[in-house]
């Protein structure tokens, strides 16, 4: 739960407001998760997390009328973590995602 409230405020910090009836969010997110949490999701068979942050985190942007900046991915990997820190949410566009791709409100 921790983790999707980590997304879900990561989606919200990053939200432009483009106009009164838009807001644009981005729509790749990463999941850094510490080395050996990461291991244990990959031991005890759970390859389905990803999908279920990306859920989780649709139904958020469905709730406040959020509008993603393409097709919604939540990657998750292994990193070196500081000790203490179990996982590092980031954002952002898909690098192939321009932004004068949008029209423009006038």
């Amino acid at each position: 739960m921790e983790l999707i409230d980590a997304l879900r405020h990561t989606c919200d910090r990053e939200a432009v407001v483009c106009s009164e009836n838009r807001v644009v969010v981005p729509n790749a997110y990463e999941v850094e998760l510490a080395a050996d949490v990461h291991a244990e999701l990959v031991r005890s068979g759970c390859g389905d997390v990803g999908e279920m942050l990306t859920d989780a985190l649709a139904r958020h942007g469905r709730q406040k009328d959020y509008e993603w900046a393409g097709p919604l991915t939540v990657r998750i990997t292994p990193a070196d973590l500081p000790a203490g820190e179990p996982y590092r949410v980031s954002s952002g566009p898909m690098p192939h995602v321009r932004a004068d791709a949008f029209p423009g409100e006038g």
